[in-house]
């Protein structure tokens, strides 16, 4: 095997990665190819020395390798690690039960340092707990950044799922330009291999319109009744309804905008749509409470201050936890003001305000019933699941 570098995992020409970000995709896909017997990764001084880096950069590239689910890491015991992702070049077992074995194609890019526990990891880890208590294995093809490398190559990509007795796979659509999902969707058609697409809202199964194949299956997520129940439960009391949006969720949030706006006339309420910009940072930091524009938060509170019961529905936990944070740097009234969010991560929970579950027990669930239509030879089918509200 060829020995890694970090330029290899350097993709994006159009933007400079910084080297922790490089170490960490090298080390996703060094690990991968370990044997199941190694479960913790070399010492920070080897790492440093092995790869030609500083201590402060192996650092950080574990720290987020920690918080994105991958190791855990202790001052006694060093780095664990806890998921792998399927490595191309390992080797691959032809006697596997086809009957037993499934893929799970992990196709969403965002490389999110901001929240405390990625939503979309506790999705992947119920849904292996749910197949492995049936006796299903679940393969997972990280075709995420640190992956496209490996896995751009589609007849080669293919071909592994093939070896692996895989027969249907599962997978959350993605439209990031650096990948050929076209190419990709085609092949798995053209060589009998069952797909099931997972949908986050129903939004996306006309976003994705183009994904479908015949008898393409899909699972999709019901947050309006949830987002109901919410605004039904937490608006008692409140003089001015808002939905907070950076510019950047606009395709997903113009809908639930709407239930806003609707249940707002239907209780006579003062209603807006406020699309706030939101600034990347270059660093590593998980400060967002500068992320929400000031300029528009000030200007909110400006059109808002003679209201004293404030309810603020957010597109998601990082616009809540942003606007909270805004208010609170412009010295706003707490008091006036009620947030929900949209994702129940860590920043719902160490901001104490409510949120909307994914539900990816139910999820993890509803694609296992799908599964199982499959093996009996119902190709195509769908099903919905319903987010809960949590209420803090």
């Amino acid at each position: 095997m060829p020995e890694r570098r970090l330029t290899d995992y350097h993709y994006e020409k159009e933007r400079f990665i910084p080297r922790y970000e490089l170490l960490k995709r090298l080390l996703l896909d060094e690990f991968s190819s370990m044997p199941a017997e190694e479960e913790f990764l070399p010492t920070q001084e080897m790492l440093a020395e092995r790869y030609k880096v500083s201590r402060n950069t192996v650092r950080r590239a574990l720290a987020k390798l920690q918080r994105e689910g991958y190791i855990q890491t202790s001052t006694k015991t060093g780095s664990r690690i806890l998921k792998r992702a399927v490595e191309a070049r390992r080797p691959v077992d032809s006697r596997r039960n086809a009957e037993g074995c499934i893929g799970l194609l992990i196709t969403n890019n965002s490389d999110d340092n901001l929240r405390k526990e990625d939503i979309r990891w506790q999705l992947v880890d119920e849904i292996e707990r749910t197949f492995a208590i049936h006796g299903v294995r679940l393969v997972v093809y990280n075709l995420r950044e640190n992956q496209w490398q490996t896995w751009r190559n589609i007849p080669f990509l293919i071909r592994s799922i093939q070896a692996n007795g895989i027969r249907w796979v599962a997978m959350r659509p993605n439209r990031n330009p650096h990948y050929p999902w076209q190419e990709l969707l085609d092949a798995l058609h053209g060589n009998n291999l069952a797909l099931t697409l997972y949908m986050q809202d129903t939004e996306e199964v006309m976003q994705f319109a183009d994904f479908f194949r015949p008898e393409t299956g899909f699972t999709v997520v019901n947050n309006h009744a949830a987002l109901l129940d919410g605004l039904r439960k937490l608006s008692d009391g409140a003089d001015y309804l808002v939905y907070v949006a950076n510019e950047a969720a606009a395709f997903f949030a113009d809908s639930r905008a709407q239930t806003c706006a609707e249940f707002a006339r239907s209780r006579n309420l003062p209603f807006e749509y406020l699309r706030t910009e939101f600034f990347e940072r270059e660093d590593d930091s998980r400060d967002l409470s500068g992320y929400a524009d000031e300029g528009s938060v000030r200007d909110f509170l400006s059109r808002t201050e003679h209201h004293q019961k404030i309810f603020c529905v957010c597109a998601n936990d990082d616009t809540g936890f942003s606007m909270k944070s805004r208010l609170q740097q412009l010295n706003a009234d707490p008091k006036r003001f009620r947030f929900l969010g949209c994702d129940n991560n860590g920043l719902s929970e160490s901001s104490g305000f409510s949120s909307i579950d994914f539900n990816s027990a139910a999820r993890a669930n509803a694609l296992y019933e799908l599964y199982q239509d499959f093996m009996e030879g119902v190709k195509g089918r769908c099903s919905m699941t319903f987010s809960r509200l949590i209420i803090r």
